[in-house]
């Protein structure tokens, strides 16, 4: 097997979650899985799979490797979290475009940047005074050889927050709405 990362690549606790696998899950290939309160079900066949959190599992990394006959993975990390998650949906390239949060905040966004180039913006009310905390978990926890910038946008569209190295190669911003109104948060 030669599994190179997974998406989503957490999930929440209580929660069973489809993944898929980049790279290749191989042949007759089993899963094995660091904590106990994780289960993986494996398709009979192709590179999707289901991961059940159990309810009383604690927030933290879970580390999958999948092996069969010919060798092993290299570990992969799953986060499993308390926040509610959603996945992104393209296309979300420019504020018009902007994926609205079927969850209002707090909620982890699953996603992918699929290629150079791509961005990916998420619409999120503010009342004022209210905070926002956007942060990318990719290169520190994940692994993503991924260099983020993270910006806040506000309602005319203009640049107000931007950060591309809080947490090494991984950014994060604190913004306090200085008004009402929608704002974006661009990840490129």
């Amino acid at each position: 097997p030669s599994v190179t990362a997974l998406t989503p690549a957490g999930g929440q606790i209580g929660q069973t979650i489809e993944v898929a696998a980049q790279g290749a899950v191989g042949d007759k290939s089993q899963v094995w899985v660091s904590r106990d309160v994780v289960k993986v079900e494996l398709a009979e066949a192709g590179n999707k799979f289901k991961v059940i959190v159990a309810e009383n599992a604690a927030p933290g990394v879970c580390w999958l490797r999948f092996f069969n006959a010919e060798g092993a993975s290299l570990l992969r990390p799953f986060i499993i979290g308390v926040l509610p998650e959603t996945s992104e949906k393209e296309p979300n390239n420019s504020a018009a475009e902007a994926q609205k949060l079927d969850k209002n905040p707090p909620v982890v966004i699953n996603g992918v940047l699929e290629k150079a180039g791509d961005v990916d913006t998420f619409a999120v009310s503010l009342k004022a005074g209210q905070t926002l905390i956007a942060l990318l978990m990719a290169k520190q926890t994940l692994g993503s050889p991924m260099d983020g910038v993270l910006q806040i946008l506000g309602p005319r569209g203009f640049v107000l927050e931007h950060n591309d190295d809080d947490h090494g190669l991984d950014p994060q911003i604190a913004f306090t709405a200085p008004t009402d109104g929608d704002y974006a948060v661009r990840l490129f």
